[in-house]
Order: structure tokens, then sequence, then C-alpha cells
């Protein structure tokens, strides 16, 4: 709208004319001001002809005269929209690009109004429809007025234009599919455009222009075309890459492989878990979502017909006997069943003590069975209430002292099986603090004991000026006592620590030994791994000889000894480190006995032609030892075992007979240890195993 304090006229044109001397040209903003306003002074003397833009306009030819004067007496109104026809009225947009020889104009979009006034939008030739384009929409469909049509030109000039997919990998494997498809248009739901010399693929579906607000620069389309386009790339890619490449078999041993060949197989096999589980997760949504639509819900008369059935099947368990597990079982399943509120049900002790077992072994696995339905099972909720019945926590506790006299049967069980074990180990833990709701402690600390930690405190403070800080466990002690003529295993106690030694062990080691005498048991022995802190322990006892093997037991009722053991499968790893070292050299009888002897008969054993295996067990593994495979007790013990001794007297000549007698050696001392019972060595055929030949085992 013009705004101007001149008596204004409207000649046929439509126009309104303003007399003034001088020939000057308004500002572009006065002609979008409001008709209330008046012209600045220093304006108010010209003398122009421009459109009044809010006029109602009959026809084309008139809205291109309007247009016409306003864009020429103001050209920053909408600088990049061009009149290029007259009839029909057609406005273009331009977009202005550089090139070597100076700048070049291309038409972006366009507008043409008919004569019936009504507007379409064309963009790179193509006609845009409000389905395709949601923005055409929000435009009026007939040009009122130069202000209704400038104002659609302000509106388009805020948008954006989508740039499709341009990237060159994405051209590429589009012109080459399209060259392979013997002359068909496109391999996809896309097409490929050249714009202004830049090759870009659109989805057939393509809004082309996005409002401003937009935060891409792509249209949902072709945001989805392009992750199509992205895995069609990378198959495309691996084929060439699978076609040109040699396949790598599965059927191959890792040991044979080269570190690269493994590393791509590993990565094969990565992706094939990762592409069944993602298949595993569509079936799993697609069951769901089948069940949903075609599942069928039973009515209480099908709930009641499964019952009976369940009663009749019943009636075959009642031959069993009533305290057998099969009965109750049947039982339980039945009064479940019959349960309209699971809270009502009350679970026998012997389901509760075999689905903590179940539990135990796997907790997804229990969880499944417990909600496929096939089974009535206790909730999580329920058996934690008994796993959790004694609080845990570090150190020694009356209720466990309890539990262990029940576990055990103190009260009714002969002098024989009250004779125990007491068994040490320590096992490396990750350091982190965990917040207790039930007490507000924070669990995560080194507790050793009031005795020890006050020892360590003070410890600290005559080396250190600042006050000690709690340190956080890196391992856990554990206690655990074991039955010599029973299957009693009965985890006892457990210290969390950082830097154990052997003087802080004493203390709670004599402790548990008290306790445990206390409750009606014999403690006989304890049996500890080789490392330093255990052997520290034991030396402390006699620390002026030089094997300790046995000490009295202050405890005891009557005078009796507690001796002490190495573990066997720790002596076993150790005396095999020891043969395979480079650093020894063993020998007995001037002969040597070296790890050589081993490998000269795994390679004779394994060559080809060979036929059946004098030692099918042994393995590369065996012979190859890593630092993972040294603390591997099963190694250790089909090395040094009576098969291989033969096989090493077989081959290995005269030399090698003291090798073969130390495997033999080792051989009948493992069989004498590992031993449950007076009839195990007759059952396996393994005259070591039985008790009367430990004293052979010297000789």
């Amino acid at each position: 709208t013009l705004l101007a304090t001149a008596q204004r006229t409207l000649p046929a044109t439509g126009q309104h004319t303003i007399q003034s001397t001088a020939q000057q040209t308004l500002p572009a903003h006065t002609l979008l001001a409001t008709p209330q306003q008046t012209l600045p002074a220093s304006t108010q003397q010209a003398a122009i002809s421009v459109p009044f833009i809010d006029d109602q306009v009959s026809s084309s030819n008139n809205l291109h005269s309007c247009l016409s004067t306003v864009l020429s007496s103001s050209p920053s109104v909408c600088p990049s929209w061009k009149i290029a026809c007259p009839d029909p009225l057609t406005i273009c947009k331009l977009e202005v690009q550089q090139i070597e020889q100076g700048s070049r104009g291309h038409v972006i979009m366009s507008l043409t109004i008919d004569t019936e006034l009504k507007l379409t939008l064309h963009y790179l030739h193509r006609q845009l429809n409000g389905v395709r384009c949601p923005i055409i929409s929000t435009l009026p469909s007939v040009i009122t007025s130069v202000a209704v049509l400038l104002q659609v030109m302000k509106t388009l000039d805020t948008t954006k234009c989508c740039v499709g997919n341009s990237d060159a990998p994405f051209v590429e494997f589009w012109q080459h599919r399209s060259s392979t498809l013997h002359g068909t248009s496109n391999p996809g739901s896309g097409h490929l455009e050249n714009k202004f010399g830049v090759m870009s693929i659109h989805h057939n579906d393509c809004q082309y222009i996005l409002p401003s607000t937009k935060h891409h620069d792509r249209c949902s389309k072709c945001c989805t075309l392009r992750n199509t386009l992205r895995s069609q790339v990378h198959r495309f890619k691996k084929t060439n890459h699978d076609a040109s490449s040699p396949a790598h078999s599965s059927h191959v041993n890792y040991r044979y492989e080269s570190l690269s060949s493994m590393s791509s197989r590993l990565s094969d096999v990565h992706k094939q878990c990762h592409a069944v589980t993602v298949r595993l997760n569509q079936l799993r949504d697609k069951i769901a979502a089948n069940t949903e639509v075609a599942g069928i819900s039973l009515d209480e008369e099908s709930h009641d017909d499964i019952k009976t059935i369940a009663s009749e099947e019943f009636k075959f368990m009642k031959d069993q006997p009533k305290d057998s597990f099969k009965y109750i079982f049947w039982q339980q399943q039945l009064e479940a069943a019959s349960k309209k509120d699971a809270r009502s049900m009350r679970w026998h002790p012997l389901m509760i003590r075999w689905c903590l077992y179940i539990r135990h072994k796997s907790s997804g696995a229990y969880e499944s069975l417990r909600k496929s339905g096939c089974l009535y099972l206790p909730s999580q909720r329920t058996l934690r209430d008994y796993t959790h019945y004694v609080e845990a926590a570090a150190g020694f506790s009356t209720e466990v002292d309890k539990m262990l006299m029940n576990a055990a049967n103190i009260d009714t069980c002969p002098v024989r099986e009250t004779c125990v074990i007491l068994l040490l180990d320590e096992m490396h833990i990750k350091e982190d603090l965990i917040f207790d709701k039930h007490t507000g402690a924070m669990i995560g600390f080194t507790d050793l004991g009031d005795f020890n930690m006050h020892l360590l405190h003070f410890e600290d403070n005559m080396l250190n000026d600042t006050p000690p800080k709690p340190q956080l466990a890196k391992s856990m002690m554990v206690f655990m006592v074991r039955g010599l003529f029973t299957r009693l295993q009965f985890p006892y106690a457990q210290f969390p620590c950082a830097n154990l030694t052997g003087d802080q062990l004493y203390d709670p080691f004599w402790e548990a030994v008290r306790r445990i005498e206390t409750c009606g048991f014999k403690v006989l022995g304890a049996t500890l791994d080789g490392n330093s802190v255990n052997r520290r322990l034991i030396k402390l006892h006699k620390p002026s000889e030089d094997l300790v093997y046995k000490v009295d037991n202050p405890y005891a009722q009557e005078k009796r000894d507690l001796l002490f053991f190495s573990d066997p499968p720790h002596i076993m790893k150790t005396i095999r480190n020891c043969w395979e070292s480079k650093s020894r050299h063993l020998w007995n009888n001037g002969k040597s006995i070296t790890w050589s002897h081993l490998t000269s008969l795994y390679h004779r054993d394994t060559a080809p032609g060979m036929g059946i295996r004098m030692v099918p067990k042994i393995k590369l593994e065996h012979i190859k030892l890593t630092s993972f495979s040294k603390m591997r007790v099963d190694l250790a013990a089909q090395v040094l075992s009576q098969s291989v001794s033969s096989a090493i007297k077989l081959t290995g000549g005269e030399e090698a007979t003291e090798t073969a007698r130390f495997v033999e050696l080792c051989d009948k001392w493992f069989d004498a240890f590992n031993v449950h019972n007076y009839t195990q060595g007759i059952r396996k055929r393994k005259e070591f195993k039985s008790l009367i030949h430990l004293e052979m085992i010297s000789g």
C-alpha cells in the first residue's frame, strides 16, 4: 500500500498518482505500509506512479501490469523473482551460479497464473501439488491482488530445496545398476536428476520444497531412500569383495589360520550373530502382533476342562511315593492351577529348593520357563525371601553357624561325618561401591575383622601424617567348609581385601577354626593354593622349620593336629609349568626331563599317514601354552597322564625314560589325591585311586 498525504485518485489502470517536482523513488518498505501511516517529509514531494497492491484485480493482464510496476519501482521487494511471460503470467525465481567465465542464472521454481487467476507452482519444470508438497496447501489457490502474490513469493523465499542424495558412491551405484537393468529407468523407488550439473538421486515422491523450520536438508522420503541406498551400496561392495577374495572356511581350526584370517572370520561371525538377533526380534514382534490379533482367550469352561484333564492324569501319580519329588511336583502344579490368586499359593520346600537350583544355573532360563505358561513356578520375589534369609555381610555370623549345623544335621549325624576340611581361596573382584538401602551403609571397602582393621589403621597413622582413607576391595578371601566323608560344601565366610598378607590372614583363619570346632565339627586340615600369602600363613606357625605341614589344633577337644594341604590342581599346574619352562632344567639319574620329548611325541603322532593316534587327547593347545591355557587344570592332567607316559616310553627311546617315569609318577600322585571313596579306583580301573596304594608312590 502506498501511503501519502496528497489527494489520491484511482485511474482506470488501477494506479494512484502523486505529483512532485523531484523525480525520486519511494523506499521499498513504503509499499508495504498501512494506509493510516503518512510518508516521511523527505518523500512527500515525490511524484511516481505505483499500484495500489491491496486492490482487487480482475484479470491476469491487470495483475501483470500492477506487478510489473511494483517490481520496477521497488526492486528490493522480491529481488530473486522475475517476470518471464505475460500470458499466461509466469514469474520465475532465479539462482545465480558462479562459473569460470562469470556468473550464470538458473530457474529454480516458477509461478503461473492462468486467466482465472489460479496459481500453479513448478519446481525444476515439475508441477507440484499439495499431496506431494505440503507447503502448497498453505498457499492460496487463487490470486486476488498483488499483495497476495507478493506474500506467496516471500513465503517461497523463506523455504529451502531438498538436496536429495548427491553422494558420489550413491550416484555411481545408481548409474551402474541402471546400466545393468537392460534399459529400465531406475533400480529402485527413485530417479536421478541433473540439477545444474550436479547429479542427485530423489525419491519418486520427493517434496522438493521444505519449510525453513526443518532441521534437515532432505525430505523424509529422500531420507528413507538414503538408508536404502546405504545398505544397497554396502551389500554391493561386500558382494564384489567376496567374489574377488577367497572364501573363509568355517571348518578350519583356528590354530592353523593366520591372524588376519582369524580376524576376518571373527568379524563374519559377529555379523551373522547380529543378523540372527535382528531376525529373532522381528519374529518375536510378528508373533506378538499375530497373537494379539488372532489369539484366543480361554473362557472359564475351557479352563475348567484343562483342570479336569490334569486331575485325571494326576490319578496315575497315586502309585508314586508321597514323599517323592515327582508326586510333590504334580500335586503343587495341580494346586497352583486351581488358585485364582497366585499370592495364596504355598510352595513345598522341595519345590523351593528345585527352583533355587534352576535359577542358580540360569536366572534368564528360569524366568522364561515361569512365563511360558507350561509350569507354575514361584516368582523371583518369593525365591529372594529364601536366598536373602540371612543378610550377606563380611566376616563371621552366628546365623551362618546355625545354617552350617542344619546343613550337616550335626545333632544326628555319625562322628565320621563331622570331619571337615577348611578351604581358603582368594578371588579377584571389580572395585566398586554399592549403597545398601536397608542399612544405609556403603559396601565395597576392605574388611578383615576388627582386630586387623585396627592394626592397619595404626600402621597408616605411623607411616603417614594424614588420616588413613578407606580402601576399595580388589579381591575376596573366601572360607569354605568341605566334608571329608560327605558331600557337604558350605561357603562359610568372606573378607573383602585389597593387599592381603599372610600376617593379616592368621587371625581370621584361627577364628574360623574355633567357630567350626564350637559348632561340633572336627577340622582335620586346611587346603590352600601355593601363592605367597598362603605360604606365609603356614610359615608363621613354625618360623624356625623349613617345612611346615601340620600344627597343633588348640581348639580341639582331644589332642589333634591340623594338617596343611596344597591344592592338588594347583600343584599339578605348577609341575606342568615348571616342566614346560625353558629357564628350568629337570633331570634324574643323569638323564634330562625335557618338554621336547612331549613335543616330539605330538609331531610324530599327528604326522600324515600315522593312522590311529596313541595320544588322541593331546592337541596343539597342550603343547603351545599361553597365559590362559596355563591356568587350565584339564590340560595339565591330560599331559601328565598314564597314556602320555606309555607313549613316550614307546617312541622316545632310552634318553626319554626318566621323562616317562616323571609323567607316570605325577599321574599316580594325582590319582591318589583325586578320589572320593574307597571303590572309585576299582570302578575306573585306576589302582592308584585306591587309598591302599598311596604309600607305593614314593617307591
